[in-house]
Formats: C-alpha cells, structure tokens, sequence
C-alpha cells in the first residue's frame, strides 16, 4: 500500500541536530533505507517537515519507519494511504459512483 508519511520536526531537537551536524545524515539514513518513490522537505506551520511517499506491505514496516524518526529529530508522523492519478480508474469508479454507494 502506498503511503503518504508526514514528518513534522520539533524545532528545537531538529535546530540541535543541526548544529551537531546530525539533521541531513539521519534523514539521508532513512530515505537509504526505505527507498521512499519520494521525498521533499519544506517547512509547515513553521517546522521542518518531510513529505514522504512509499510503499509499504506489511504494518509493521510503519513501525521501523516511524521509531528512528521519533527518537532521532523528536518528531511527530502522521500517515495515510494514497493513490496515484494512473491508479484512480483501478478503484471501482467515480465519484459520482462513490456518493451512490454513500447514499449521497
């Protein structure tokens, strides 16, 4: 299942790594770990954050990506399941269809 992996970075703990150095080698760890497709990095509501796409097959893999981030940059994650533009035909019909279904 494809994923999308927001990394939203404490501003303090994410400030200090950067000064030790240690900001850009962790996040370069995990993105050579997992082989995310993607992965830009911006600022959100004023932190760091990562927006990362990859594909996960098992849950368990959300806990490996998850763990290293949260101890190493204090970081909060939220993920959610995504779809391509390509894949939208595959899921079984509009939207129109899907309001139907919801009884809209």
């Amino acid at each position: 299942m494809r994923m999308l992996i927001t990394v939203r970075m404490d501003t303090e703990t994410a400030g200090r790594a950067e000064r030790q150095g240690r900001l850009v080698s962790v996040i370069r760890e995990q993105l050579e770990k997992f082989k995310p497709e993607m992965a830009y990095f911006t600022t959100d509501y004023g932190d760091r954050t990562g927006f990362i796409v990859m594909d996960v097959k098992e849950a368990n893999e959300l806990i490996a990506v998850a763990a290293p981030v949260f101890a190493g940059l204090g970081a909060k994650i939220s993920m959610r399941p995504v779809t391509t533009a390509e894949d939208l035909p595959e899921g079984g019909g509009t939207s129109e269809d899907a309001g139907k279904r919801r009884g809209a």
